[in-house]
């Protein structure tokens, strides 16, 4: 199946923002069925379920009908063990999934940047931020996992915590993102590292080789913000 994914796990912006691209990751994907002899990685979806419900707790993804008109926010992935190129991601508008479902995630087999498209394997779209995840992955070979999150805290306050941070001007989900957040990696060597995206509100990254250290650094930051409000 070939689509246009238009669904937004992200915040969505105002009509005149929306206009002008602001917010909208919008590619087109194919979605294929995962064969018997290659499925996904049942080890890995547990360990990014484990945090997809820890902050899914701490209020950092989900959704909140007071919140971004409603819609589901944050998203998690992390790269296959087998075969490092491929990664993991949660599907679309699910961050918020009551209870453990394999089809609420996704595996982007395959992406081109350029052309803003993406081969996946699952059961249900891919989240609309994959492209976002993609771009990390391939400007930093060493990075094994991302959370998105949404934090007003962390993000009205990043400077004060010391975190680094795209362009404010810089679209979200575009090239120049990428080359943004391709510039904090080579500037920080040293992960997991966290930094906000002021062109996209809320919006927090954290990227990692291990991903329970990189939650754990997440939530640690996020205490720390909320005592700064």
């Amino acid at each position: 199946m070939l689509a246009n994914e238009k669904e937004r796990d992200s915040t969505p912006m105002s009509q005149d923002a929306a206009a002008a691209g602001e917010g909208v990751v919008q590619f087109r994907y194919e979605l294929q069925t995962p064969k018997a002899d290659d499925s996904l990685d049942r080890n890995l979806l547990n360990r990014l379920e484990r945090w997809r419900v820890a902050l899914l707790e701490a209020g950092l993804i989900g959704r909140d009908p007071e919140r971004y008109q409603g819609y589901a926010f944050g998203n998690l992935s992390a790269r296959d063990p087998e075969r490092p190129p491929r990664f993991v991601i949660t599907a679309s508008q699910r961050t918020d999934a009551a209870r453990f479902d394999p089809h609420d995630w996704v595996r982007i087999d395959a992406f081109d940047l350029e052309a803003f498209s993406v081969v996946a394997s699952g059961h249900r779209a891919p989240s609309s931020e994959s492209l976002t995840h993609a771009m990390v992955y391939s400007v930093a070979a060493h990075v094994r996992c991302v959370l998105h999150v949404h934090s007003p805290a962390i993000w009205s306050h990043g400077a004060t915590l010391g975190l680094p941070a795209t362009g404010a001007a810089t679209p979200y989900g575009s090239h120049a993102l990428a080359r943004d957040v391709e510039h904090i990696l080579e500037a920080h060597h040293d992960l997991p590292i966290v930094f906000t995206t002021p062109g996209h509100e809320d919006g927090v990254f954290a990227c990692g080789t291990d991903l329970d250290a990189t939650g754990e650094m997440l939530l640690a930051l996020a205490r720390n913000a909320e005592k700064l409000q």
